[in-house]
């Protein structure tokens, strides 16, 4: 692999250069700031002088000074932390970067596949050589594919333990990282990441079907089916099973639909059909509660909705909640600040701690991609819920985005809401249908 560097008077600029040199699927590791000596700079990982989609790749400028070293290793995962693939390494870079200067006087060598079955790898894997045989063929079985590129140069890190063990697991990532790169301009690659799944996620399904054997380039029809069976498979696991509990209390940061999702649940026939639904707003005391759609919905519609502020109050509610079949409970919006957000959602627990048995769902607008379906920021509600609940899924074609968090979380999938109409809009999450709407084959 090849780092190749682009520059422009801002990030933004310099980045729309990688890209049209490239096509805007190459792999950015990493950005520096312009200032008043020097351009705006973006570092580009390329397989080799060309870049995606065959367009001749634009050679950077040469490497400019920079102010402390920082190993191309560490800058590299720091990078990648940013993008959500390699969370594991956060301990390992605070112990390198705290362990004393790494200045070597010199620039890195980009490790480079050159020879080796790496090399072959990074071809097509269709592509055969002077024997007639394609690269699996050669190697015999699959698993014994080392798809690792073979790292040339100096490591540019000191010899130290903590040091080594963080340049072998950089090893690993970058066997992963190149495994994923030969399939960039694939036709579903691109269909994949088009709709929202990391590229990462991308690549290392690519490589499950790869290593069973299954050329994607000249076995194009196989290895589709495959691939899509794969991610139903993936996706099956958020499946929930049983029917729906009788108590479900829904959170969420602003302008996650959880209100919309409540109202939605509430006017729908499948839901509601033969049950009687209660609305609760839980409002903890000093919380500051807007006027409420919700209340106003419900009257509007004859529905029972109650407000509590207090364990003590929910717990005198408790024997008149006792004759509905379904109790939807409303709660504040969840600050982003993770300490304050952390200390409302104890609060909520505190008061309908008395509530059994209680569905938890955590509530995600899919078109807020970025920190809000971030592993930092939903790490710890997650935790604590039963399910997900995705809303605004028609207002985004990038639904592959909360993939990621599917996979991650472990956490059920009941509801998906579409549209603002309280009337229609909500349906049961089914696995098939949406590996089809971020896979349509």
């Amino acid at each position: 692999m090849i780092i190749k560097k682009f520059h422009g008077e801002s990030i933004k600029d310099a980045r729309q250069n990688a890209y049209e040199a490239l096509g805007k699927d190459c792999v950015v590791l990493e950005t520096t700031a312009e200032d008043a000596d020097r351009e705006a700079t973006v570092s580009v990982l390329v397989n080799d002088e060309r870049g995606s989609g065959g367009r001749e790749a634009v050679h950077a400028a040469p490497d400019q000074e920079e102010g402390d070293f920082i190993p191309r290793s560490i800058r590299k995962v720091k990078k990648l932390i940013t993008e959500g693939v390699v969370n594991q390494f956060k301990p390992e870079i605070a112990k390198a970067e705290n362990s004393g200067p790494h200045n070597t006087g010199h620039e890195t060598t980009p490790a480079s596949p050159q020879e080796g079955p790496a090399a072959k790898l990074m071809e097509s894997p269709g592509q055969s050589d002077e024997t007639g045989l394609s690269f699996f063929e050669q190697q015999g079985h699959p698993g014994q594919i080392d798809p690792r590129p073979e790292v040339q140069g100096d490591v540019s890190t000191a010899a130290t333990g903590e040091e080594k063990n963080l340049q072998q697991r950089l090893d690993r990532l970058e066997g992963i990282i190149s495994a994923g790169s030969q399939y960039m301009s694939h036709p579903v690659y691109l269909r994949l990441t088009e709709a929202g799944v990391p590229a990462s996620m991308t690549g290392l399904w690519f490589k499950e079907v790869a290593m069973k054997g299954i050329d994607p380039f000249s076995q194009s029809r196989s290895f589709a089916k495959e691939l899509a069976g794969i991610v139903r498979n993936k996706l099956s696991r958020a499946q929930p099973e049983g029917p729906v509990g009788s108590n479900l209390l829904f959170m969420g940061p602003a302008g996650a639909g959880k209100s919309t999702l409540i109202m939605k649940l509430a006017s729908n026939a499948g839901f509601s059909d033969g049950n009687r639904v209660a609305v609760v707003a839980i409002e903890p005391p000093d919380t500051f509660v807007p006027y409420s759609i919700l209340k106003s919905f419900a009257i509007d519609r004859g529905l029972s909705c109650y407000s509590v502020k207090t364990r003590v109050d929910l717990e005198q509610l408790q024997d008149e909640l006792s004759n509905y079949d379904r109790v939807l409970f409303d709660t504040p919006a969840l600050p982003m600040d993770p300490g304050e957000g952390l200390s409302l959602f104890s609060d909520i627990r505190q008061i309908i701690s008395s509530v059994h048995p209680l569905e938890i769902h955590f509530t995600v607008n899919a078109t807020l991609e970025g920190s809000l379906l971030g592993e930092e920021y939903t790490a710890d509600y997650l935790s604590e819920s039963d399910c997900l609940a995705l809303t605004h899924m028609d207002e985004t074609p990038r639904r592959g985005a909360v993939v990621p968090l599917m996979a991650g979380s472990g956490c059920k999938i009941r509801y998906i809401s579409e549209g603002r109409q309280p009337e229609a809009g909500i349906r049961r999450f089914d696995a098939d249908r949406f590996a089809e709407e971020i896979l349509p084959l």
